[in-house]
């Protein structure tokens, strides 16, 4: 899922920056990847209590 290799496409341009200097800016995190990670450890855990 996603783009592969993505970290090693962007390894050229980053930066690393202190987070105070992200003050006043809007910051987009994709979060959905660890969204269905955490559905479906659930959904894991849910069907292990359902049979024990």
């Amino acid at each position: 899922m996603g783009v592969t290799s993505l970290w090693q496409i962007l390894e050229p341009v980053k930066q690393h920056v202190p987070l105070c200097s992200l003050k006043g800016k809007t910051l987009a995190v994709d979060l959905s990847i660890w969204v269905c990670e955490a559905q479906t450890e659930d959904m894991k855990l849910g069907l292990e209590k359902a049979q024990t």
